[in-house]
């Protein structure tokens, strides 16, 4: 009977390892739940209250969806998902620390960091190459005010694509040849 309950356990804990194994893996193909590549049309399918707002400067449609106190930002590059990001604002330092161990905890240990600073704010990178396709940056950024004293933490972890980043770029290239006049 011991004999029996032993291997019964082991079952359950190779079986709840595998499963946490299979979740990581997930962002290899898809980000929350939207399939790598998919387009605007099914994103509004899936999350109908996601909300646009507009491109950034690399002209994204940039979608918005607000959940669990945090907000999901959707980047389409020429019809295409190939950023996710998700965005935690004015974290506390528990939070940030909690945040950092449920993502390595999740895809592995980081590797590479950098730091710096943007529009007086510093900022903290951890890098890792999840995968020949997927790379997650987890970004600390540290807000200040006008007297350099920090008034809030802000997370974002990116999930980028990079076979799609690439595919996106040589199609922009490409228009803006057809657009050039010589």
């Amino acid at each position: 009977m011991k004999r029996k309950l032993i291997v019964f356990l082991l079952c359950l804990i190779s079986m709840q390892v595998f499963a946490q194994v299979s979740g990581a893996d997930k962002i290899n193909t898809e980000y929350y739940g939207l399939n790598w590549g998919c387009s605007v049309k099914e994103l509004e399918e899936k999350y109908p209250e996601a909300y646009s707002q507009g491109t950034n400067d690399d002209g994204d449609e940039l979608y918005y969806l607000d959940t669990n106190g945090a907000t999901r930002i959707f980047f389409f590059g020429n019809g295409k998902l190939y950023i996710g990001r998700i965005v935690y604002d004015d974290c506390s330092s528990e939070k940030v620390k909690g945040l950092i161990v449920k993502t390595t905890d999740t895809y592995g240990k980081f590797d590479d960091s950098n730091k710096g600073s943007q529009n007086g704010n510093e900022y903290l990178n951890f890098i890792k190459y999840y995968s020949s396709t997927i790379e997650i940056v987890f970004k600390l950024l540290r807000v200040k005010n006008n007297y350099g004293y920090n008034i809030s933490q802000v997370v974002m972890i990116t999930y980028s694509n990079n076979d799609l980043s690439a595919q996106i770029s040589r199609e922009r290239i490409s228009k803006m040849q057809d657009d050039l006049e010589l």
